[in-house]
């Protein structure tokens, strides 16, 4: 079992935010070549104005890790939190690749139970992950997995920043 290395945050909203961080770069290094081999699929139709992906991406290489540890890390949540054994599939998870000036408009990714967003290799003066309702900001970290209820509002400001902002999203039900 993946034990949660991180730390759980609660906001002043009460919403439960879950952060841990993943080492694994063979794992990155995988996810960021089929990022970039595929591509922008959706062509900014979505809530995020950034190069992005199909919506599923759990079975490419390093999706499916990835894909097993946030399963992983909800189950033990879940156990701990509510002492429910839960077994959630995750049924979208994507990539996206945000360069300086790309955005995400504030969302959620309701109706599902738990959404999470990874980083990798995120660039030094990019933009955070922002919880408006809670006044909340994470700064993403190479590794960092933010898990959070899919019901809460969250958004990507346009920043500008060099490199790119290398990002791997997922709902899980």
């Amino acid at each position: 079992m993946i034990k949660v290395h991180g730390q759980k945050v609660t906001t002043n909203q009460e919403h439960l935010i879950y952060t841990s961080i993943i080492d694994d770069e063979e794992m990155n290094h995988q996810i960021v070549s089929v990022i970039d081999e595929m591509g922008d699929v959706q062509g900014n139709t979505t809530n995020v104005k950034a190069q992005m992906t199909e919506w599923k991406m759990a079975d490419k290489p390093g999706f499916i890790k990835l894909s097993y540890i946030f399963r992983e890390i909800a189950k033990e949540i879940s156990f701990k939190d509510h002492k429910r054994t839960y077994g959630m599939r995750v049924k979208d998870m994507w990539g996206m690749k945000y360069k300086s000036g790309d955005y995400a408009n504030l969302h959620d990714h309701w109706p599902a139970l738990w959404s999470m967003s990874y980083y990798i290799n995120p660039p030094e003066n990019g933009p955070n992950i922002v919880f408006p309702a809670s006044n909340y900001q994470i700064k993403p970290v190479n590794g960092l997995m933010c898990i959070f209820p899919a019901y809460v509002k969250h958004e990507v400001e346009k920043k500008e920043f060099e490199g790119f902002r290398y990002v791997v999203s997922a709902n899980g039900h």
